[in-house]
C-alpha cells in the first residue's frame, strides 16, 4: 500500500456519517494485554501471551450543535453509557483493499463539553472503548 496522508477520514456513529467535523483521529488501535505466561525451565527468558483484545479510539471533533451534528448524536449515547456500531476508514471513498473499512461496537468513557482556547475552534476529543464486541475489517 502506498504512503498516504489523512484528509478525508470516515468515521460513523451508529450509522451516522460525522466526517464532515472529525479534525483528527487521535488513535484508532487494538491493544493486546500482555499475560505473563513464564514456567520454570524457560531459560530466564520471561514468556508473555497475548491475552485480551481492546479496542481504543480517540477522536477529535469540530464542536457542532445542529441536528445530526456531533452533540445531537454522541451526547446523549454518552450519557446513557450506551454502546453503537462504529465504522472508520482512512478516506471517505468506498471500501476496498487500500482503504479498508473497520467495524466494531464502542462505548464513549470520555466526552467534553467544551474545549479550545479565545479564538480558537470549540473541539471536542472524545474517547470511546471496546465492549466485547469483535472487530471485523471489509474491503469491499
Amino acid at each position: 500500500m502506498a504512503k498516504h496522508t489523512l484528509t478525508d477520514a470516515f468515521f460513523e456513529w451508529n450509522s451516522v456519517d460525522l466526517s464532515a467535523w472529525v479534525r483528527s483521529v487521535d488513535s484508532a488501535e487494538i491493544n493486546l494485554a500482555e499475560v505473563d505466561g513464564t514456567t520454570m525451565g524457560t531459560n530466564g527468558v520471561a514468556e508473555i501471551l497475548a491475552g485480551l483484545q481492546t479496542f481504543n479510539f480517540s477522536i477529535t471533533f469540530a464542536a457542532d450543535e445542529a441536528a445530526s451534528a456531533v452533540a445531537q448524536t454522541l451526547f446523549a449515547d454518552a450519557i446513557a453509557k450506551t454502546a453503537r456500531a462504529i465504522e472508520i476508514r482512512p478516506t471517505s471513498g468506498a471500501k476496498s483493499a487500500t482503504n479498508p473499512g473497520y467495524q466494531t461496537t464502542l462505548r464513549i468513557t470520555s466526552y467534553p463539553l467544551l474545549g479550545g482556547a479565545v479564538g480558537e475552534l470549540d473541539t471536542q476529543t472524545v474517547v470511546m472503548r471496546s465492549t466485547g464486541v469483535a472487530m471485523t475489517r471489509a474491503t469491499s
